[in-house]
Protein backbone atom coordinates (compact mmCIF):
# COMPACT_ATOMS: atom_id res chain seq x y z
CA UNK A 1 0.00 0.00 0.00
CA UNK A 2 1.25 3.55 -0.59
CA UNK A 3 1.10 6.44 1.95
CA UNK A 4 -1.70 7.90 0.19
CA UNK A 5 -3.72 4.93 0.75
CA UNK A 6 -2.73 4.57 4.13
CA UNK A 7 -3.97 8.63 4.73
CA UNK A 8 -7.08 9.33 6.28
CA UNK A 9 -9.74 10.84 3.77
CA UNK A 10 -9.83 14.30 5.65
CA UNK A 11 -6.10 14.52 5.43
CA UNK A 12 -6.18 13.45 1.62
CA UNK A 13 -8.94 15.98 1.05
CA UNK A 14 -6.66 18.76 3.12
CA UNK A 15 -3.70 18.65 0.66
CA UNK A 16 -5.91 18.92 -2.89
CA UNK A 17 -7.55 21.82 -4.33
CA UNK A 18 -11.18 22.99 -3.16
CA UNK A 19 -10.71 22.18 0.28
CA UNK A 20 -13.61 22.58 1.97
CA UNK A 21 -13.43 25.52 4.90
CA UNK A 22 -13.91 24.62 8.94
CA UNK A 23 -17.12 25.75 10.43
CA UNK A 24 -14.99 28.18 12.25
CA UNK A 25 -13.71 29.90 9.48
CA UNK A 26 -16.77 30.42 7.45
CA UNK A 27 -18.06 32.04 11.09
CA UNK A 28 -15.19 34.17 11.38
CA UNK A 29 -15.44 35.38 7.57
CA UNK A 30 -19.19 35.76 7.51
CA UNK A 31 -18.91 38.34 10.81
CA UNK A 32 -15.80 40.19 9.22
CA UNK A 33 -18.23 40.69 6.15
CA UNK A 34 -21.06 41.54 8.45
CA UNK A 35 -18.73 44.32 10.40
CA UNK A 36 -17.43 45.82 7.44
CA UNK A 37 -21.27 46.12 5.97
CA UNK A 38 -22.57 47.54 9.21
CA UNK A 39 -19.11 50.04 9.32
CA UNK A 40 -19.52 51.06 5.61
CA UNK A 41 -23.45 51.58 6.12
CA UNK A 42 -22.00 53.81 9.21
CA UNK A 43 -19.54 56.11 7.62
CA UNK A 44 -21.95 56.81 4.76
CA UNK A 45 -22.74 60.24 4.80
CA UNK A 46 -26.33 60.87 3.84
CA UNK A 47 -27.03 62.66 0.48
CA UNK A 48 -28.60 65.77 0.74
CA UNK A 49 -28.15 69.74 -0.02
CA UNK A 50 -27.35 72.22 3.04
CA UNK A 51 -29.81 74.62 4.19
CA UNK A 52 -30.48 77.48 6.44
CA UNK A 53 -32.78 76.48 10.18
CA UNK A 54 -35.47 77.69 8.33
CA UNK A 55 -35.94 75.17 5.50
CA UNK A 56 -35.93 72.97 8.38
CA UNK A 57 -39.09 74.25 10.05
CA UNK A 58 -40.79 74.97 7.27
CA UNK A 59 -40.24 71.56 6.25
CA UNK A 60 -40.53 69.77 9.71
CA UNK A 61 -41.73 71.96 11.81
CA UNK A 62 -39.19 72.16 14.21
CA UNK A 63 -36.23 74.44 14.98
CA UNK A 64 -33.42 72.48 16.70
CA UNK A 65 -31.93 73.72 19.47
CA UNK A 66 -28.99 71.92 20.99
CA UNK A 67 -26.79 68.65 20.70
CA UNK A 68 -25.20 67.51 23.12
CA UNK A 69 -23.07 64.31 24.42
CA UNK A 70 -23.79 63.58 27.30
CA UNK A 71 -24.31 59.88 29.45
CA UNK A 72 -20.27 60.29 29.44
CA UNK A 73 -19.91 60.22 25.92
CA UNK A 74 -22.52 57.39 24.83
CA UNK A 75 -25.65 59.24 23.92
CA UNK A 76 -26.31 62.49 22.18
CA UNK A 77 -29.45 64.54 23.33
CA UNK A 78 -30.87 66.50 20.41
CA UNK A 79 -33.01 69.31 21.35
CA UNK A 80 -35.61 71.08 19.31
CA UNK A 81 -38.67 73.18 19.55
CA UNK A 82 -41.65 72.65 17.70
CA UNK A 83 -42.37 75.60 15.27
CA UNK A 84 -45.65 73.47 13.58
CA UNK A 85 -47.18 70.72 15.59
CA UNK A 86 -48.72 69.09 12.77
CA UNK A 87 -45.61 68.73 10.32
CA UNK A 88 -43.63 67.70 13.75
CA UNK A 89 -45.96 64.62 14.11
CA UNK A 90 -44.38 63.73 10.58
CA UNK A 91 -41.24 62.84 11.93
CA UNK A 92 -42.08 61.95 15.20
CA UNK A 93 -45.02 59.30 14.32
CA UNK A 94 -42.81 57.36 11.45
CA UNK A 95 -39.04 56.29 13.26
CA UNK A 96 -37.84 56.13 9.56
CA UNK A 97 -38.46 60.11 9.34
CA UNK A 98 -35.67 60.64 12.20
CA UNK A 99 -33.11 63.31 11.40
CA UNK A 100 -29.07 61.34 10.83
CA UNK A 101 -26.27 62.74 12.90
CA UNK A 102 -23.16 62.99 11.14
CA UNK A 103 -19.82 63.90 12.91
CA UNK A 104 -18.22 65.91 9.99
CA UNK A 105 -14.42 64.76 11.01
CA UNK A 106 -14.89 61.40 10.14
CA UNK A 107 -18.36 61.28 8.07
CA UNK A 108 -19.47 58.55 10.98
CA UNK A 109 -23.63 58.94 11.37
CA UNK A 110 -25.70 58.12 14.23
CA UNK A 111 -28.79 56.80 13.40
CA UNK A 112 -29.79 54.88 16.29
CA UNK A 113 -32.29 56.65 18.65
CA UNK A 114 -32.44 55.41 22.11
CA UNK A 115 -35.09 57.55 23.60
CA UNK A 116 -38.21 59.22 22.00
CA UNK A 117 -40.79 61.72 22.70
CA UNK A 118 -43.59 59.23 23.44
CA UNK A 119 -46.96 60.77 23.61
CA UNK A 120 -46.73 62.56 20.01
CA UNK A 121 -48.87 65.29 21.40
CA UNK A 122 -46.67 68.12 20.89
CA UNK A 123 -47.26 71.69 21.20
CA UNK A 124 -46.53 74.70 19.26
CA UNK A 125 -43.99 76.42 21.07
CA UNK A 126 -42.31 73.80 23.74
CA UNK A 127 -39.14 71.94 23.46
CA UNK A 128 -38.39 68.08 23.06
CA UNK A 129 -35.46 66.12 23.30
CA UNK A 130 -34.04 62.92 21.51
CA UNK A 131 -31.47 60.82 22.82
CA UNK A 132 -29.45 59.10 20.22
CA UNK A 133 -27.17 55.99 20.79
CA UNK A 134 -23.43 57.60 20.15
CA UNK A 135 -22.03 54.24 19.55
CA UNK A 136 -18.05 54.54 19.41
CA UNK A 137 -18.16 58.10 20.49
CA UNK A 138 -18.43 59.54 17.11
CA UNK A 139 -20.00 62.54 18.16
CA UNK A 140 -17.91 64.36 20.60
CA UNK A 141 -18.13 67.46 22.69
CA UNK A 142 -16.70 70.49 20.58
CA UNK A 143 -17.26 68.39 17.54
CA UNK A 144 -18.94 70.02 14.31
CA UNK A 145 -22.16 67.96 13.21
CA UNK A 146 -24.66 67.85 10.17
CA UNK A 147 -28.43 66.78 11.25
CA UNK A 148 -29.47 64.85 8.19
CA UNK A 149 -33.90 65.64 7.81
CA UNK A 150 -34.34 63.13 4.57
CA UNK A 151 -32.53 65.34 2.45
CA UNK A 152 -32.22 68.54 4.14
CA UNK A 153 -29.04 68.61 5.66
CA UNK A 154 -27.99 71.24 8.60
CA UNK A 155 -24.38 71.50 8.76
CA UNK A 156 -21.54 72.98 11.04
CA UNK A 157 -23.36 72.74 14.31
CA UNK A 158 -21.21 72.76 17.41
CA UNK A 159 -22.19 69.64 19.99
CA UNK A 160 -21.89 70.79 23.79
Amino acid sequence: MTDAQLAPPLARRARGAGTPSSPVAILVTVGLLGALLAWRLMVAPASGSPVEMSAIEQAWGVRLTQIGVTADGGLVDVRYQVVDADKALTFLDDPANMPILIAEDTNATVRSTAMLHSTHEVQAGRTYFVLYRNTGGVIHSGGLVTVAFGPLRLEHLVAL
